[in-house]
């Protein structure tokens, strides 16, 4: 690989772990107003109609693949991006971003089950140090089982399921389809297995993740709509494609040291626009999952 490709691929990385984020800042900020549900298929339809306008054209699907597309936009599309939103509504976006920002120890994990990969040494301490910096970020230092959110624990859901994600994607990198189609169709069953769940939305105590308003009007506001163009066009359309193409420049394993930066970038946007300011506690678990991650990346 050369330099110059080692440079394309790692600058692809770091607009998506930039982009992405932010979204959790822009997702707090839109749960105001709108659903969990609302937020993430106004965005995926957004992405979908953008990428068609981008890319025109229908990839042959080979015989067998339509099925890791699917997996592809339920596990990465669909319920990644359903249980942050929902995580979202139940907890802070400062928490939500560090517990996902372990998401590579899981698909090392899930490789190692799977796919019969071979995990490295450290790995093992390296994950003991990230799931207790996790545990610090969930209680905040107080061990009272009653005190455990649910919003992180749908944030581990959520980091499980970019687990499988990631896997999905590298078998679809190999068949050589379009990067463009490949998000494409991945938001298409994304919106697909979505759709259901608006069946929920006359459940009152559900409406807060599931309700749909027809009250259109709200997306041409422009506080509401330039969130929504933010998620639909740059963190979904454009992020998932240039992450999906680093990922096939220099591979999964180096792409996911971007992701460990998205902690950081996310406390500190949401301390400067939602006033979520860190407590000692949270420092300190995302120190340590930082830790954590680094150390399951070292070969000894």
């Amino acid at each position: 690989m050369t330099f110059k490709s080692k440079l394309l691929g790692f600058s692809l990385a770091g607009i998506s772990v930039v982009v992405w984020a932010a979204t959790f800042v822009a997702t707090k900020y839109l749960l105001r107003d709108f659903s969990a549900l609302e937020i993430q298929y106004f965005r995926f339809l957004l992405a979908y109609v953008v990428l068609w306008g981008i890319y025109p054209k229908m990839d042959k699907i080979e015989k067998g693949d339509e099925k890791l597309f699917f997996f592809l936009g339920l596990t990465g599309a669909a319920l990644y991006q359903m249980l942050e939103n929902c995580a979202l509504y139940y907890s802070t976006a400062s928490n939500v971003s560090i517990i996902v920002g372990a998401a590579p120890i899981m698909t090392a994990i899930v490789g190692r089950f799977w796919l019969k990969t071979k995990l490295r040494p450290a790995f093992w301490p390296g994950l003991f140090l990230a799931m207790a910096g996790i545990v610090l970020v969930s209680t905040k230092g107080n061990f009272s089982l009653q005190l455990h959110p649910l919003g992180d624990l749908l944030a581990v859901g959520c980091m499980m399921s970019w687990g499988f994600y990631s896997l999905v994607m590298d078998r679809l990198n190999e068949k050589g389809y379009s990067q463009f189609f490949q998000i494409r169709r991945s938001f298409f069953w994304a919106l697909v297995t979505l759709l259901p769940l608006f069946l929920l939305s006359p459940i009152k105590e559900l409406h807060g993740l599931f309700g749909l308003s027809l009250d259109f009007a709200r997306l041409l506001k422009l506080n509401f709509l330039l969130p929504l163009l933010f998620l639909g066009i740059l963190a979904s359309a454009v992020s998932f494609v240039t992450w999906n193409k680093a990922s096939q420049i220099i591979g999964t394993v180096k792409c996911a040291v971007g992701i460990y930066l998205c902690p950081i970038i996310t406390l500190l946007l949401a301390w400067a626009t939602l006033g979520e300011t860190p407590c000692a506690m949270s420092l300190l678990g995302t120190a340590l999952i930082l830790i954590g991650v680094f150390i399951t990346s070292l070969k000894g």
